[in-house]
């Protein structure tokens, strides 16, 4: 069996950590080929305490400071690359496996080297016939959607199919794929797993799903001030990294009205001051955004007008996000603007 290694970062997960565990304890795929990674991200209840005495097979490493979501993984991926690991799996804390989960997510990886990522089937695990995430798509403006949330999963998706991006709750990557690509991108707080699978997509790979691996996810909608300004800043920063220079010229006009509309938006919902903190600060982190975008432009296999099909014109209106109205009346003018764009593109 190809060596897997699953990264899991926890952050105060005590309460989480007991069934995630005994669920991985229980999985199918043999133990002498799979090893966890717990990065516990100076978390303060005890929750390297709790995986050193009950799981003291976990490598464990212990931030000194906590350093985020992605530096977290990012710290897992190195040390799972060190020890030459074929595939590795980033892995939330607040999900809980099927025992075949890992075994079907490599045996699609292994269908088609062309793959660099498979994403599991996601359920929500407060009800079990929900899907969470069947893989998601990006819309051109930026917002990472979950195409099939809140679906019955008797609906799910029956075969392997090709997805724009994995969900970061839970992944499998081909790790000599990072090892060319690059890891999650330190510069975000959130938004990291959509830019992953846009630098994957514009290097050549395909990611996919796989709906035989089932996880549940203890998902729960929360959107306070602060998490609304890393999606800002890291939508924002993932668009102007990441696009062609032509789409971001053709695609500008646009851009600028739903910016002031986001503007509104964000003030007339109490976080205006945070909306205007993101533009600071992707102004301040102009020069690595620049350098990011240099390097990605520089190694890019596949052009924007190749992708379009994998990027969304409309919103999902049943997505918490997307709920408003307003959105409903203007998706066909969206749809209409992306598809023109796309049709101009090289």
């Amino acid at each position: 069996m190809s060596k897997v290694c699953i990264i899991i970062p926890v952050y105060n997960g005590k309460k989480y950590l007991p069934e995630l565990l005994e669920s991985l304890k229980k999985q199918n795929y043999p133990q002498e080929d799979c090893e966890i990674i717990a990065v516990d991200d100076f978390s303060s209840d005890d929750s390297s305490t709790y995986i050193k005495q009950n799981f003291p097979e976990i490598k464990l490493v212990q931030n000194k400071k906590n350093e985020g979501f992605p530096l977290a993984n990012n710290t897992g991926i190195k040390i799972a690359l060190e020890e030459n690991s074929e595939y590795i799996v980033l892995l939330n804390q607040d999900t809980v496996v099927n025992p075949d989960w890992l075994g079907e997510l490599v045996k699609a990886a292994e269908s088609d080297k062309k793959i660099a990522a498979v994403q599991p089937l996601i359920l929500f695990w407060d009800d079990k016939n929900k899907i969470n995430s069947s893989g998601n798509k990006m819309h051109f403006l930026g917002f990472g959607i979950s195409q099939d949330f809140n679906l019955d999963a008797k609906d799910k998706p029956k075969e392997i199919k090709e997805i724009f991006y994995a969900s970061g709750a839970a992944v499998l990557f081909r790790a000599e794929v990072l090892r060319e690509v690059g890891f999650l991108d330190k510069n975000l707080f959130y938004m990291e797993d959509l830019d992953l699978g846009w630098r994957l997509r514009l290097h050549g790979y395909k990611i996919v799903n796989a709906p035989e691996s089932i996880i549940y996810h203890k998902y729960s909608f929360t959107r306070n001030k602060n998490k609304y300004y890393f999606l800002e800043f890291g939508r924002l920063f993932n668009l102007l990294k990441n696009y062609e220079l032509i789409t971001l010229v053709i695609l500008l006009p646009l851009l600028f009205f739903e910016e002031l509309a986001m503007t509104a938006y964000a003030f007339l919902k109490g976080w205006g001051n945070l909306k205007i903190k993101s533009y600071k600060d992707l102004f301040s982190n102009l020069n690595n955004l620049l350098e990011a975008r240099k390097k990605l432009q520089e190694a890019r296999k596949i052009s924007d007008k190749e992708i379009c099909k994998f990027i969304l014109g409309e919103f999902n209106t049943r997505y918490e996000d997307f709920s408003n109205p307003i959105l409903k009346l203007v998706n066909p003018f969206l749809s209409l603007y992306w598809k023109i764009l796309c049709g101009s593109l090289i």
